[in-house]
């Protein structure tokens, strides 16, 4: 199962997934402001002016798009590609109102697309089953129904 997720939180690592493309990055680690090299999150310190720096003393931030930034292409690229290649699609909690995430599920040419969301999604009738419901509570019903019997 590959994970593509738009948090930035480290949840679905935390639940066990493995395969996890983090389309805006991750809040757990950090970066470089110049040359976005990665930074060891155990070795930041705070200056005098409140700037979060690395044992070099180059600034750092933590590794997440903001917004207006561009997407990292290569995470991109593979979630396309991992799409494209799926048998069945689960895209839970989104409105998919959000570019340029909300266009991979035209990637999407397998024969079983599920839609979970809270609110009316306008794409919906692009997928086989559509359910407008709180996604974590469905899938707590669906986990104890198939799973814990």
């Amino acid at each position: 199962v590959t994970v593509v997720t738009q948090n930035i939180d480290n949840l679905h690592q935390t639940a066990g997934s493995s395969d996890v493309i983090e389309l805006h990055g991750n809040g757990t680690r950090w970066r470089t402001f110049e040359t976005a090299e990665p930074a060891d999150a155990t070795q930041i310190s705070m200056d005098a002016e409140g700037i979060q720096r690395d044992p070099q003393g180059r600034m750092v931030r933590p590794d997440i798009v903001l917004y207006g930034e561009m997407l990292d292409e290569e995470a991109m690229e593979r979630a396309a590609a991992a799409i494209g290649a799926a048998d069945m699609l689960v895209v839970i909690g989104t409105s998919l109102a959000v570019y340029p995430a909300a266009s991979f599920v035209h990637y999407f040419k397998g024969p079983y697309a599920v839609l979970l969301n809270r609110t009316p999604v306008p794409q919906s009738l692009s997928f086989q089953l559509a359910v407008q419901t709180d996604a974590g509570a469905f899938l707590a019903d669906v986990w104890q129904e198939y799973f814990e019997k």
